[in-house]
């Protein structure tokens, strides 16, 4: 990264005008997701990462500015090594009173027990004593914690958070961490709780997921030989010697099963992500029309325009690289549960529960401050249509948001633009305008009636598809088998 004409940065001593520290934090990273144009693959991982009850960073967008001079847009995370982060996550805000250690794993970084005495250059100690030896505490402490790894298989033993690994190894699997542990074997930390004698794998770095990397080697792989897609060698012993005992094995099969039916589930990520694209796009734009202020004689330059974030963002049928984030959902989903003989639901567990951090607990609020109300779920029926004249509008469009401006073509996933994918198929002729054949979407003036003619999403509470099209199992319109076969939702559109 630092390559990059937009670069990242850390910041560390951050403190309030009182001395204290900021919203519990004294250093931050700003990391400039250059590679990716979305600027979500990161924050969502993040937040599938919490969703799962896995200890990782937060993530905000930010816009920053250095000297009065705007830099860009950035995703604001916290810094894995800072001990004020590691109290939060791990010890409820408590600062510790022992010395606890932290190692930053580089590409490598195999936990091979049989390669520590030779080759410890993945590893760096960021812990607690900043003054030690960094290479004797690798020896020390380090270095016994791989030979119980190595000899886990006929001990059972290992001071491991071992469920929340499986989780993070799971989630990986899923969202196909091209640069991280199970691909690599690098891009994470181990903290070692010192009082607790415990270890626990954080796992970092994720603006690569989601469809970069090699996708179509990737979207069929199965847990067993989903670590041969780099080519990076079949060994990882940390994880083989966890799942060579058949509880563990199967708890990650069970966590697989259980996030495809959740958070990595486009009925439920790709509203979020909807949300998220509302959210940050005139950011994202903003971000795009900047001057870099890298002066590296050598630099890796890339050029974004609206069209790039849309397509990140909204299509579920590019075929162009990376794969956009909806499309590989949508994909890996399908394939991941269908090698698990599992369906995919429609619609959100009714006791799905709102995450605080914790962070953004009382630590930060007075006694008598109102405590966050759970969010209510999101309702699925149709509402009454208003007489009130919708906004114009060159980004988000269609019912109830906007109609587009002149010479702008409404896609039928809700976004203006000129080119074929916004004014051909699903072009929604009543918010903008169309090329060829046009699809009206009507809205019913029932409570229970939903939208007809629709080649974008379908189901329940949510549209009935076009005259030819089947309603899949994800909740999506096409005319394919993916579509038209298994799972196919015949009350909504043609089944095969």
């Amino acid at each position: 990264t630092k390559k990059n004409k937009k670069l990242s940065y850390k910041i560390s001593g951050l403190k309030t005008d009182d001395d204290k520290e900021l919203f519990g934090r004294t250093g931050l990273k700003l990391r400039a997701e250059y590679n990716d144009p979305s600027f979500m693959r990161e924050k969502l991982y993040f937040d599938m990462l919490n969703a799962i009850g896995v200890p990782t960073s937060q993530g905000r967008h930010v816009r920053v500015f250095i000297n009065q001079k705007p830099i860009g847009l950035f995703l604001m995370t916290d810094d894995f090594s800072n001990k004020h982060f590691l109290k939060s996550m791990f010890n409820n805000g408590k600062k510790y009173t022992v010395d606890n250690t932290v190692i930053k794993v580089n590409s490598g970084g195999s936990l091979s027990y049989k390669d520590a005495k030779n080759n410890l250059n993945p590893y760096s100690y960021k812990g607690d004593n900043e003054n030690a030896n960094k290479t004797k505490m690798l020896n020390d402490i380090l270095v016994p914690f791989m030979k119980d790894v190595d000899k886990y298989p006929s001990t059972k033993k290992l001071n491991l958070d071992i469920k929340a690994f499986l989780r993070s190894m799971a989630l990986e699997f899923l969202a196909y961490g091209t640069d991280n542990y199970w691909m690599v074997q690098g891009n994470y930390f181990l903290f070692k709780d010192t009082a607790k004698d415990l270890w626990y794998f954080i796992d970092s770095d994720f603006d690569m997921t989601f469809g970069h990397g090699s996708p179509g080697e990737c979207i069929k792989t199965t847990l067993d030989n989903y670590v041969l897609v780099k080519g990076n060698g079949s060994s990882r012993p940390l994880i083989d010697n966890i799942r060579s005992v058949s509880a563990n094995n199967e708890y990650l099969k069970e966590a697989v099963k259980t996030i495809i039916k959740t958070v990595f589930n486009i009925n439920f990520a790709g509203e979020r992500l909807d949300s998220f694209a509302e959210l940050i796009k005139d950011d994202v734009l903003w971000d795009y029309g900047l001057d870099r202020v890298s002066t590296a004689s050598e630099t890796n330059k890339r050029v974004y325009n609206s069209t790039h974030f849309e397509r990140e963002i909204a299509s579920t049928v590019d075929n162009g690289y990376p794969y956009p984030i909806k499309k590989w959902i949508i994909k890996r989903s399908d394939k991941v549960a269908s090698q698990f003989k599992i369906s995919i639901p429609t619609k959100a567990p009714k006791d799905a529960e709102y995450f605080e951090p914790e962070y953004e607990n009382s630590k930060n609020k007075k006694d008598n401050e109102t405590k966050p109300v759970k969010p209510k779920p999101t309702s699925t029926t149709s509402k009454k249509p208003s007489n009130t004249p919708l906004p114009i509008s060159n980004s988000k469009c269609g019912p109830g948001v906007a109609i587009c401006a002149s010479g702008y073509c409404c896609s039928q996933y809700g976004w203006c633009g000129k080119t074929a994918e916004y004014c051909d198929k699903g072009c929604q002729s009543e918010f903008g305008e169309c090329h060829g054949k046009k699809t009206t979407i009507t809205k019913t003036t029932t409570k229970k009636s939903v939208p007809t003619g629709s080649t974008g999403k379908c189901g329940d509470g949510v549209a009935i598809c076009a005259s030819g099209y089947c309603c899949s199992k994800h909740g999506w319109c096409g005319k394919t088998s993916d579509y038209c076969s298994s799972g196919c939702q015949k009350s909504f559109g043609t089944c095969w």
